[in-house]
């Protein structure tokens, strides 16, 4: 990432560009000093590409935001910008996920499973009252089960979906899905539960 970073010249979208240079500028300021970054550059930078980023709460400092919101737009300002060779971004090169998913109809065993593959840029770990470690919560997600229209049924099913694992990349990110929806009160509600990870 560090390489990317530094054989990057500007030449694309100005916010996405901006972003990426003081990306850039901040890895270059790491290692110049053990002293404390502030990233200030880098902050208005993403408040610039994503406004909800600058929005400011009642006391007039800015709001909390979600770190995976933040996440998603920095890596997509560094995809979108990082080019190794004008097919596959750096990005993708050093954090696409691999994916293999199989859908198998629960109530028709005759209609045929269905495969499809996918690259995803981070694992999901669903996190429920019971996630005591990071990899159960990572095998949460990757077996679930789904509501799709089957064509044999005529109407919609229950599907497993049975999702595996086929290329890792060099940088593993993971998102600590810590929200669910509560139906009896209609609100996200968070899970304040400790995992434990490597």
């Amino acid at each position: 990432l560090r390489e990317a970073l530094t054989e990057h010249r500007s030449g694309t979208s100005a916010a996405d560009a901006g972003l990426t240079q003081s990306v850039q500028r901040l890895f270059n300021d790491m290692t110049q000093t053990t002293e404390p970054i502030a990233p200030f550059l880098l902050l208005n930078n993403l408040r610039r590409l994503a406004p909800q980023f600058a929005e400011q709460d009642r006391s007039g400092g800015f709001a909390q935001q979600d770190a995976d919101e933040a996440w998603t737009q920095l890596i997509s300002a560094l995809r979108t910008t990082l080019s190794s060779d004008g097919s596959r971004s750096r990005i993708d090169q050093l954090m696409s996920i691999g994916l293999q998913k199989t859908l198998t109809n629960t109530e028709n065993e005759s209609e045929s499973p269905s495969t499809s593959s996918e690259s995803v840029l981070k694992l999901e770990c669903n996190i429920s009252g019971t996630t005591n470690f990071l990899a159960s919560g990572i095998l949460d997600n990757l077996d679930q089960q789904v509501e799709k229209t089957s064509p044999s049924l005529g109407r919609v099913a229950i599907y497993k979906q049975k999702t595996r694992i086929s290329r890792l990349p060099t940088y593993l990110a993971i998102h600590m899905v810590r929200f669910y929806w509560r139906r009896d009160i209609q609100k996200k509600a968070k899970i304040m539960r400790k995992v434990k990870f490597p």
